[in-house]
């Protein structure tokens, strides 16, 4: 179904709670560019597995993205959160729980942590959140020169020059999406264990590691520590 946010209409599916609804109610918040694709059956296997414990889950398109109207390049993280309390107001009047859940993976962690006060959420999960922009930005514009590699066994320019680029207010698309400058700055400009420090809600922060020997992320310490005794 599609519902109204700031003027324009986002696609959202919800899950209905299958057994007795249990308190807490449930969105979720997708990654950006290639990841929101390689995650999507993931999310909805989420979705489907809370709804089946009794928390009605909603899943949507957030502004620009997937089946959502809106252009990608006019988005800005702004909107993005206010899409977020949109949706969470939807699922209120839909669901009627006691309270709200944001559940995020990746930039849609960020976004949650970054959209929970205008929500009215009481609790978050942050799944691999992207806590400093700057290093998240970066690592868009390498692994869209990784991708050149691949296909063109060279890369055509070096991230130095694209970082230039949209720094000038020049447009770059990354895997067929248009990042702005503006939006480039915005995301740079993020640090969201200072944007979360004492937030008066509970958390939930999951690092994903690929192996045993793993360390913890720094960064992802510095967010749980922000947050403070509520975090796990």
């Amino acid at each position: 179904f599609f519902f109204d946010a700031e003027g324009a209409r986002l696609y959202g599916f919800m899950h209905p709670a299958r057994t007795p609804a249990r308190p807490t109610a449930c969105v979720i918040v997708h990654p950006f560019m290639e990841e929101r694709q390689d995650a999507h059956a993931v999310l909805r296997s989420l979705a489907v597995a809370l709804a089946a414990r009794g928390h009605a889950t909603l899943r949507f398109d957030l502004y620009g993205c997937g089946d959502s109207e809106g252009d990608w390049r006019g988005a800005s993280l702004a909107r993005w959160c206010d899409d977020v309390a949109a949706a969470a107001d939807l699922l209120r009047r839909e669901a009627e729980p006691a309270e709200v859940a944001l559940v995020g993976l990746r930039f849609g962690a960020t976004l949650a942590g970054l959209a929970a006060g205008r929500a009215g959420a009481s609790r978050v999960c942050l799944a691999q959140p992207v806590v400093s922009g700057a290093g998240y930005a970066d690592e868009l514009l390498l692994a869209h020169l990784a991708a050149e590699m691949v296909l063109h066994r060279k890369a055509g320019t070096t991230r130095e020059a694209l970082a230039a680029r949209l720094a000038a207010g020049e447009t770059v698309n990354l895997f067929g999406y248009d990042l702005t400058g503006a939006l480039d700055r915005e995301i740079r400009d993020v640090d969201l264990a200072r944007a979360m420090a004492g937030a008066d809600l509970r958390a939930l922060v999951v690092e994903v590691a690929r192996s045993a020997t793993a360390r913890e992320s720094r960064e992802v310490k510095d967010l749980a520590a922000a947050l403070g005794a509520r975090a796990t």
